[in-house]
C-alpha cells in the first residue's frame, strides 16, 4: 500500500490537504474515523474492507466514483460506481444515491 500526502495551496488563504490512498492488494483494509477529514481510495475493490469509526456514514454517486459521507468529511472512492462496496463488514450497492 502507498500513502501518498500531497499539500495543495489555492491562492493565498485556502489550504487543503488530501490523502490519497492507492494500492493493489487484494484484501485491502482501510481503517477511517469520523472527523479524519476527506480522503481519496484509487484501488479500492471488490476484496477491499472500509471500516468506518465514530460516525453515521451515508454514500452518493459522482460520475464513475462513490463518495462516501462521514460527518462533515467525506472518501472519494474511485471508479466504484455500479460496483458493491464493504463498510464495516456489510456487503453494498448504490440505488438512488442510497446504500442498500
Amino acid at each position: 500500500m502507498f500513502f501518498i500526502e500531497i499539500d495543495v495551496i489555492i491562492g493565498a488563504f485556502f489550504q487543503y490537504v488530501v490523502l490519497i490512498l492507492i494500492t493493489t492488494a487484494k484484501n485491502a483494509v482501510f481503517n477511517y474515523a469520523a472527523g479524519d477529514g476527506n480522503d481519496t481510495i484509487w484501488s479500492f475493490n471488490e476484496t477491499s474492507l472500509l471500516n468506518i469509526t465514530g460516525g453515521k456514514y451515508s454514500a452518493e454517486e459522482d460520475g464513475k466514483n462513490i463518495i462516501v459521507n462521514v460527518g462533515e468529511n467525506s472518501i472519494t472512492l474511485y471508479y466504484t460506481s455500479g460496483r458493491m462496496i464493504n463498510i464495516n463488514g456489510k456487503t453494498y450497492t448504490l440505488k438512488d444515491n442510497k446504500l442498500k
